[in-house]
Parts: structure tokens; C-alpha cells; sequence
């Protein structure tokens, strides 16, 4: 062997020897790998986690595959903390585990990881009481912060992971605290990549997680660049069909409100983006739907159910930052407010829409859109005390105990211009201190809410006084109402249009203006045929009588404004089919056909009530004198006590003393009454017996009546409809002093009917004759003059009466000589005297005496006279 040769045999030959040691030490290192470590790293696994977690730790099997840089491990569980009577739960546990390392870890100086499996993940979290879970002593262990440099140590450091992927997870949530369980199933999540080297910090990762949440599918789908100067990340979160009932128990619902049905669903795309020297920018839209919801509120003085068929909310722009507007639009669907123990509902709505709802966090104002009711439906009842039930929907009850401390969720996530909460917050379970002061504002300003318009379509309102038996409820249907340029203060007038149908004949319109700070309106109204019949409860104990039909028409104007309140009127009105009952003696009292007031002008203060002309037509009146002496008529509506002179004067004097005020003069006028086809049932019950008589067939007119200015009275009709009856003449009564100028003419009147007065006052009935009269009255300066001219044919006198008030004198004797050869009796009774000094009774005695007088004076003339 050369000695060349040498040399380099011995240098081949290390060479072998080296590749070969190498070889060795690979083969032995993988022979360890392969068939010792994966045993090894097994046993310690299990023993140094279950000395960590103070809990059970199993590994089926671990597996290592050097030449393709694999680690599988099989069969991972963590069992629940021993106890006395736990049998043995796994507290967590996966069926396999799949980890591929790659080759560039060595070139990278840095973990990484081509792909990450994790199959059939299950976690079981128990909470055994109000603050403790299963796991809060691993909570308190390992949740403390880390310290700083381990914080900046762990951002230094640099990885990669690739396609990573969970499949079939599970957890489990059992709450014996509340008594309920929690389930996410079919639990799948995907992310493509995260690495913080050899990548484009400008590269997108777009993970992606679906599951089940009892039974309900959700899905989270995103972009994010995490590791980019500028920061973005897009999530788009859908759920469906999440049964609200299931998590209604950690939601702090006020005391007696609870939630029998409800279903969420939701799709939303959340946008984040944050400059590295900005705060964020984060926005939310899309849209939630809560379908199917029904409440039983407890808590108010009428308990009722509330259901919802269905409550959109869109989301078109929301900044949850609050530094720009939100853009809102929201829409519900039937709604129905059902009292308990009844089957319809009290108050429903078919829809609720508002197409726009912006919210400006930074300058506290909320502006509302177009707000559209449709087809809203109410019915109220006034009962015995004068409150509508339905106002009792919303009275809350008294609290009988004191609150009990509510329960808060506290999640560590941050909110907008808020600090953010601890690293070791995570979900606390705590109890509300009591008596800690609310977070100051930095700004107490009121929040300004705004309102477009409000629109109520084809509405129906049903009105029943329960005070009132056998009347028919007030039904207002086809209501539609739009309000606009709304100022929630009322002190800026609204735009109003009013259009409704009353009873099913009535109609009622309202256009104008409207506000309500202090009070102000100017509306033209059209009312046409509106029963008026269920609204007299209202009138309360004053209204006597029943008013069983009657409506009310009228067009024109009404004005309301100043303090004190100043009203006006002007129109035509129209009261029809008025029919007033004496539901106590079950007879009519009063009733008319038609009753027209044209060119009404009406003002309150001071008083002016101006109307061109009424026609009153087809009228009836009972007429009663009670035993008492008073008018049943004026006792329909019982007005209140009569204050004293001095004090009712003052009461009702205007600010402003007028010419009328200072005279004492009514600012009435009237310029003609008009009267067809009337008629008065007239009965005495003064007298003893009772007398009755009817009046028929009245017509005739009545005006003008002016205070100052007489009017003309041209009236005639028919007593018993036998005799002829007409009163003609001139009236004044709304001047300071009564004036009257009446001439009543009356021919043949059956006369045995007023027996009862000729018993009262003369002591003898009737037994015929028949009786004309011709009567003047006038009446100026509170002095009466009288003149009646009466005849009397075939007058005789019957039975004998007993009368406390009866005069003591030979009246048979009167008459016979009063009575010509024909049976006849004239007699002419002027009257002279003080209106002040007359009363019903005393005008019966004072004719009675001028009676005698005549008698006396025929006796020294001629009997035939």
C-alpha cells in the first residue's frame, strides 16, 4: 500500500465509521422514539397532569411517527375531582389528538405545525352552587395573571400552525343551581392558518366554527389579519331557532314578569378595524328576529299574557363604539295583550313598523322615524269607580317585600369607552352590592328623542260602560290617524288628521293642529251621526235619566288656547234621534227627531253663545210637577249646589267687565227658534188628585232673541186634541229684567179634567162645561199686568171636595149668578203686581179671589149681563 493510498483509506474509512454511528444513534433515537417514548411520555402525562389538576388523568395511547414528524394521542381523559358520592365523569376528554411538526421548525428556530386535529372534544362544566363550579379551583389556580416579562416573553415568541381543525366537539353545561342543562353539539371549527412568521402580517385568516346549541344550529364565519399594523376582522354570526325559555332564568327580568315561549334568530356580520394609534372602530349589521314570544306579567293590578308573533330588528349601520349615529329599522308583527281568565285579547296590533331608528350616543339623541300602526285593536271598559280597566294593564303593584338582591352576568369582554374588566374576570357569578353609588356621568344632559310621524291604520277601539246596563258599546272602527311634526314637550303644535267610523253610520274627522304644553289647538272638525249613548256614564251621578238613542252632528272649527282656557266654536251641530228615559218610572221624558243649530258661534270667556237658527222637529216632552212643587225636567241633570249670590257672581264674572256682564244680561243670541210637530204630556202631581193633560201638534216659532231686543212668539197646537191652542206675542229673556208680551188664546176645553184644582182651591169638582180663555201677560221692569178674558159655557159645579186651601164661600150661589139665560159665564180678571211676589200656588189663590171679586161686582149689576 502506497503511501498516498494510505491516508486516504484511513480518511474513507472514519468516514464509514462515522455514518454508521450516526446511522446507529438515528436508528437507536428512533427505535427509542417509535417503541419507548411514546410509553414513557404516556406515564408521565398522566402522573404530572393529575398532580396539576388534583383530578384523574388517562391516556389510551400515544403514538409517534418520526418519519413523517407525527404525534397522535388516543383516548385523552381528565375524570371529575374524586368525591364521597361522585361516580366517575370525565371532566374532559377527546378520542384523538393529531399534531404534524414540520422540518422547518429546525430552520425557523420555532415551532411549527403543518396541521392540528383535535376528534370528539367533550367538556363537562358543572355548577354545584351560585358562585362554584366544577373547575373553580382550577380557576383559581391557574387563572392569576402573568407577570410582565412573562407576558412580553410569550409575545416574543414565534410560531406557526396550519389547518387547524376541531371535529364533533361537545360541551356540556348542568346548572344544579338554576335545575337546568346546556348542550353545544356537533361542535366544528376550521382555521386555515395562524403564524406570526413567513407570512404576510397583510394575509387574511378566515376560521370558521359551527355547532348546535340544544339543537339550535349557530355558525361563526370570519376574516381577520391579527398580526397586521392595521388591524381588521370581519365575523358573521348566524343562529336559528335558539328556544329563549332555556336561558330565561340567568336573564334579570323584573320581579313578576316571566317568559313562557320564545325563539331567537340571528344574522350578523361584525366589522372590526383599529389604526395603530386609533381606537377601534367596531359596527354591527344585519338583522334579529325574535318569533313566538309570549310573557305573563304578574306584576301590574290586571295580570295578562302578552305574545308576539314575530320582532325584527335591522341592524343597518350600528357603531358599538358610540362615537358615529346607529341606523336601526324595526318591525313587529301581532302583537295581542290577553287578560287573565279571558279569551280575547284587550289590546292587539297586527303590525308595528319603524323605518328608521338613528341613535347618536355623543350628542344623547334618538330619532325616530315613520311610526306605522296597523290595524290596532283595543277594547276598554269603564267600570263602577270611572276607570277604564285597561289603564290597570300598566299600574304596576306595589312592592310588599323588599327587592331581593338580583343576580349579574359579568363577562370580561370590553366595552366601548369603558376600561376594560381583569384578565381573571372570565364569568363571575355575583351578587349586586346594594347601596353603591351609580358610575358618575361625565355629561348629566337629558337624552332629546324625536319623532317624525305617527301613523294608526284601520284601527277599531270597542268602549262598554259597565255603569250602564242594556246599552250598546260604542264601537270606533276603521280609525285612521297621522301625526307629524311631532314635539314630544307639546309645545310645538302637530300636524293632526283625524278619520274614523262611529257605530257603524257615524263618521268623525279632525284636521288642525295640536300641542299640549300648555294646551293649544285649531281643528276643523266634521262629525256626522256620532252616538252619543255610551258616553254618559261620564256625566257620572249628575244625569238622572237614561239617554237610550241620540247623536250628535257637527262641522266647523274648534279653537282652544291661553290660560285660563279660552274655547271656540263655530258651525253647524245637529242633535238627532235624542230619546231620554225615566228608566225609575220606565217612561220616555224626552225626545226629539231632529234638533239643527245652524251658524253656531260659541266663546267661553267671556260667554257668547250666537246661533242663526234652530229647528227643533217630531219632539215630546213629559212635563211633570212634582209633589214637591219642582219641574221633573230640570232634575235630568242635577247641577250643583247654589252658591251664595256674592260668590257665584265672582265665580262666573269674565276678567274683562262687557256691557252685557255690567247689566246682568245673557250673551245669548238667537235669531229664530223654529218648532214642528211637538207635543207635552203635562201632569200635576202638586194636586191632589193628580191632573194631566196633553198638548199636541205644536208649531210655530220663536225669535229673535236678543238681550235688549224682544223676539216674536207665534205658537199653536191643541190641548187634549180637541181644543185649538195659540200663543202669539214678544219675549225678551236674556236681558238683565224679564220682559214678556204673550197673548194665549184656548177655545173649549173639556173642563171636568181639572177637577183636581177646583177641589184644591174651590173646595167642589166639575161635573161639565166647557171653558175658552184669552189671556194676556206682560211682564216689564219685574211689574206684572195681566188680562183674561175667560168664558165658561155650561160651567156647573159637582161633589164637594175637602181642601185645606179651598175658599169658604157660597160658590154655587156665584156661579148662578154669573150664568146669563144661555148658560154662559164671561169674565174679564185683570192682573197687576210684582213678578217677585207670584208663585205657582199663589197665583191659583189671587185668580180665585178676583173670581169673587167679579161674582160681587155682578151681583150689584145686572145677572144677565
Amino acid at each position: 500500500m502506497t503511501p498516498t493510498i494510505q491516508p486516504r483509506f484511513i480518511r474513507y474509512k472514519r468516514l464509514i465509521i462515522s455514518l454508521g454511528v450516526i446511522t446507529a444513534l438515528i436508528v437507536i433515537v428512533g427505535a427509542l422514539i417509535t417503541f419507548w417514548l411514546p410509553g414513557y411520555a404516556k406515564s408521565q402525562l398522566e402522573t404530572r397532569l393529575s398532580e396539576a389538576l388534583q383530578r384523574s388523568v388517562t391516556v389510551t395511547s400515544i403514538e409517534i411517527k418520526p418519519r413523517t414528524l407525527e404525534l397522535i394521542v388516543l383516548g385523552f381523559r381528565i375524570d371529575e375531582k374524586a368525591g364521597a358520592n361522585e361516580t366517575r365523569t370525565a371532566l374532559f376528554s377527546f378520542n384523538k389528538l393529531t399534531a404534524d411538526l414540520s422540518i422547518e421548525s429546525l430552520k425557523q428556530r420555532a415551532p411549527v405545525l403543518t396541521a392540528i386535529t383535535l376528534i370528539d372534544p367533550q367538556l363537562r362544566l358543572v355548577r354545584e352552587s351560585k358562585e362554584q363550579l366544577n373547575i373553580s379551583d382550577l380557576l383559581e389556580k391557574f387563572g392569576q395573571p402573568e407577570d410582565e416579562e412573562s407576558a412580553a416573553s410569550d409575545q416574543r415568541n414565534q410560531f406557526s400552525i396550519s389547518n387547524i381543525r376541531i371535529e364533533g366537539g361537545r360541551f356540556e353545561f348542568i346548572d344544579r343551581y338554576k335545575n337546568a342543562e346546556h348542550t353545544i353539539s356537533e361542535i366544528n371549527l376550521g382555521i386555515p392558518v395562524v403564524a406570526n412568521i413567513n407570512s404576510d402580517p397583510a394575509d387574511w385568516i378566515e376560521p370558521h366554527f359551527s355547532a348546535k346549541i340544544n339543537g339550535a344550529p349557530f355558525s361563526l364565519d370570519g376574516k381577520l389579519r391579527p398580526f397586521a399594523v392595521n388591524q381588521e376582522a370581519t365575523l358573521a354570526v348566524k343562529l336559528s331557532n335558539i328556544d329563549l325559555t332555556q336561558f330565561d332564568q340567568y336573564a334579570d327580568l323584573p320581579k313578576g314578569i316571566h317568559l313562557l315561549s320564545g325563539y331567537f334568530d340571528s344574522d350578523l356580520l361584525l366589522t372590526f378595524s383599529q389604526e395603530s394609534t386609533k381606537a377601534p372602530d367596531i359596527t354591527l349589521t344585519g338583522a334579529t328576529t325574535f318569533r313566538q314570544m309570549a310573557v305573563k306579567n304578574s306584576a301590574v293590578a290586571t295580570p295578562y299574557q302578552a305574545d308576539l308573533k314575530k320582532l325584527k330588528v335591522d341592524l343597518k349601520q350600528t357603531d358599538l363604539t358610540g362615537k358615529k349615529p346607529s341606523q336601526v329599522k324595526l318591525a313587529m308583527d301581532q302583537i295581542a295583550i290577553t287578560r287573565d281568565g279571558e279569551s280575547e285579547p284587550a289590546l292587539a296590533l297586527a303590525k308595528l313598523a319603524i323605518d328608521s331608528i338613528t341613535v347618536n350616543t355623543a350628542a344623547q339623541r334618538i330619532a325616530l322615524g315613520n311610526i306605522t300602526l296597523d290595524r290596532l285593536s283595543a277594547t276598554l271598559h269603564r267600570d263602577a269607580s270611572g276607570t277604564i280597566d285597561l289603564t290597570r294593564l300598566f299600574n304596576s303593584l306595589e312592592a310588599q317585600n323588599p327587592a331581593e338582591p338580583q343576580i349579574q352576568v359579568h363577562v370580561g369582554i370590553p366595552i366601548p369607552a369603558r376600561k376594560p374588566a381583569h384578565a381573571n374576570a372570565g364569568i363571575k357569578m355575583a351578587e349586586k352590592e346594594p347601596g353603591l353609588p351609580e358610575p358618575a356621568r361625565a355629561d348629566n344632559k337629558p337624552w332629546v328623542p324625536q319623532i317624525k310621524s305617527i301613523q294608526l291604520k284601520a284601527a277599531t277601539l270597542r268602549y262598554e260602560d259597565l255603569t250602564l246596563t242594556k246599552i250598546t258599546p260604542m264601537i270606533v272602527d276603521s280609525l285612521d290617524l297621522t301625526l307629524e311634526s311631532i314635539d314630544l314637550d307639546g309645545v310645538k303644535p302637530l300636524n293632526l288628521v283625524l278619520q274614523a267610523q262611529v257605530n257603524q253610520h257615524g263618521n268623525f274627522k279632525a284636521n288642525g293642529t295640536l300641542a299640549w304644553a300648555p294646551l293649544s289647538a285649531d281643528l276643523m272638525l266634521n262629525l256626522d251621526a256620532v252616538d252619543l249613548v255610551s258616553l254618559q256614564g261620564w256625566l257620572g251621578d249628575r244625569l238622572t235619566a237614561l239617554l237610550t238613542s241620540g247623536d250628535i252632528s257637527f262641522t266647523g272649527n274648534l279653537k282652544a288656547s291661553g290660560n285660563p282656557l279660552k274655547i271656540q266654536a263655530n258651525g253647524q251641530g245637529k242633535l238627532a234621534n235624542f230619546n231620554i228615559f225615566d228608566s225609575k218610572n220606565a217612561h220616555d221624558l224626552l225626545r226629539w227627531k231632529k234638533l239643527d243649530i245652524s251658524h253656531l258661534n260659541f266663546v267661553n270667556d267671556p260667554l257668547l253663545l250666537d246661533i242663526s237658527t234652530i229647528h227643533l222637529s217630531d219632539f215630546f216632552a213629559r212635563m211633570t210637577i212634582l209633589p214637591d212643587g219642582s219641574l221633573n225636567l230640570k232634575q235630568i241633570i242635577q247641577s250643583d249646589k247654589t252658591a251664595e249670590p256674592g260668590i257665584a257672581v265672582a265665580a262666573v264674572a269674565p276678567s274683562g267687565n262687557t256691557p252685557a256682564a255690567s247689566k246682568g244680561e245673557t250673551p245669548v243670541h238667537i235669531d229664530k227658534i223654529f218648532l214642528q210637530n211637538g207635543s207635552i204630556n203635562f201632569n200635576d202631581r202638586f194636586i191632589k188628585p193628580n191632573y194631566r193633560a196633553n198638548l199636541t201638534a205644536l208649531s210655530g216659532q220663536v225669535g229673535p232673541l236678543y238681550p235688549g231686543k224682544s223676539g216674536k212668539i207665534d205658537i199653536h197646537g191643541m190641548v187634549s186634541k180637541t181644543a185649538p191652542l195659540q200663543i202669539s206675542g214678544t219675549i225678551d229673556p236674556f236681558s238683565a229684567e224679564l220682559l214678556l208680551d204673550i197673548v194665549a188664546k184656548v177655545k173649549d176645553i173639556d173642563l171636568p179634567p181639572f177637577s183636581p184644582y177646583s177641589g184644591k182651591y174651590i173646595g167642589y169638582a166639575i161635573e161639565k162645561g166647557k171653558l175658552s180663555a184669552d189671556v194676556n201677560y206682560q211682564i216689564e221692569n219685574g211689574a206684572l199686568t195681566a188680562d183674561n178674558k175667560i168664558f165658561l159655557d155650561q160651567f156647573t159645579l159637582g161633589d164637594k171636595v175637602d181642601s185645606e186651601d179651598a175658599v169658604s164661600l157660597p160658590l154655587s150661589l156665584a156661579i148662578t149668578l154669573l150664568k146669563n139665560s144661555r148658560g154662559e159665564i164671561n169674565l174679564h180678571l185683570p192682573l197687576k203686581g210684582s213678578i217677585n211676589l207670584f208663585s205657582s200656588v199663589d197665583s191659583c189663590k189671587i185668580a180665585t179671589n178676583v173670581f169673587l171679586v167679579r161674582v160681587c161686582d155682578r151681583i150689584g149689576g145686572s145677572p144677565n149681563g
